[in-house]
């Protein structure tokens, strides 16, 4: 099978790509094949990610927004790459993350089916919880492309005030006030949840944290687990 891995592009973001484009091919189980699908936004340099990608299956797309390095471009790029996935699973992930885990693929594929349709990164701070986001995350492209998904972010950077009926959606009790940032990608746990979908999110683990197994004291970044097992890291650009 084949999976669309789509990487939205900025400012210094070549060396990223580099090493998460090793990381994929190194951890996964060989049994399928990746075609990658990389929007250029404003700040990437299209010569140098173009012989990143050189002997590879991929695609490059003219994803300038001009709204610089922002949750906006970045949605407004995913939106772009999206349109452009025709294979029935695509790997959202940016490009500053780094997969560690054997096998990640069949590990991820395996929580796949016909209603549990997403797996990935958890958010955390003040952000919709216990969903995947779209730092890295696994998912059927037909549900989300059939409820016309956007990822373009619906308040950041304002915080904004949830409906009692909509605070579970986003990972709440629903007797507690709920005031987030709905960040890129926030249409997904919505849509998905309102249409019957589920999804498995990966807990977010720090160096400071007791569950942390990858991460050493004081390392950037944190790392994403499955059942207690991290599959991948990421590291925040600078």
């Amino acid at each position: 099978m084949i999976i669309d891995v789509c990487v939205a592009l900025g400012p210094n973001s070549e060396g990223y790509l580099a090493f998460l484009i090793e990381t994929i091919e190194a951890t996964a189980s060989g049994q399928h094949s990746f075609h990658y699908i990389l929007g250029l936004n404003d700040g990437s340099n299209f010569e140098s990610i173009k012989k990143i990608v050189s002997g590879r299956s991929a695609l490059l797309l003219d994803a300038h927004t001009g709204h610089g390095y922002s949750s906006m471009s970045h949605g407004l790029c995913f939106d772009l790459i999206f349109r452009h996935v025709s294979a029935p699973v695509a790997l959202f992930v940016d490009c500053d993350v780094a997969f560690i885990q054997h096998d990640w693929d069949m590990i991820m594929l395996s929580r796949l089916h016909d209603r549990n349709v997403i797996i990935g990164a958890e958010y955390d701070g003040q952000k919709y919880k216990k969903f995947p986001n779209v730092i890295c995350a696994l998912f059927l492209t037909e549900p989300v492309s059939q409820l016309d998904i956007s990822f373009k972010p619906e308040s950041a950077p304002a915080v904004v005030s949830i409906s009692q009926e909509l605070r579970a959606i986003y990972g709440y009790e629903s007797d507690q006030a709920v005031n987030i940032i709905l960040d890129t990608g926030s249409e997904l746990p919505r849509k998905l949840q309102l249409a019957g979908y589920t999804g498995t999110y990966m807990p977010l683990v720090r160096s400071n944290m007791p569950a942390a197994q990858f991460m050493e004291p004081d390392m950037r970044g944190e790392e994403y687990q499955l059942d207690g097992t991290p599959l991948f890291t990421h590291i925040g650009r600078s």
